[in-house]
């Protein structure tokens, strides 16, 4: 990563030059209270529980309606970068 760009930013770039089908998860050692997540074509979705400060993220978002209990289920668009963050609890939506 270059410097003075952040992780979100550097997927963004990353997610630019990529072609083809892809579904990304990132963790920054750096911070490790946060995952950050991007897609290009595939699914990836997210449960997010807000009692028990839990997120579940899967590429299969038929079995996460099924088997767990949500306050809050996002399905991420194309061109987004998605930003987790256990600590705050929060989810934040990054479009590009």
């Amino acid at each position: 990563m270059d410097k003075g760009i952040n992780v979100q930013k550097s997927i963004e770039n990353t997610c630019k030059k990529l072609v083809g089908t892809y579904n990304l998860a990132v963790i920054n050692k750096e911070e490790p209270e946060c995952m950050y997540l991007a897609k290009n074509t595939g699914d990836i979705s997210i449960l997010h529980n807000k009692e028990e400060r839990s997120f579940i993220v899967s590429s299969d978002p038929s079995i996460l309606s099924e088997e767990f209990k949500a306050e809050e289920y996002l399905s991420i668009k194309d061109n987004e970068v998605i930003k987790i963050e256990r600590a705050s609890n929060t989810v934040e939506i990054y479009p590009f």
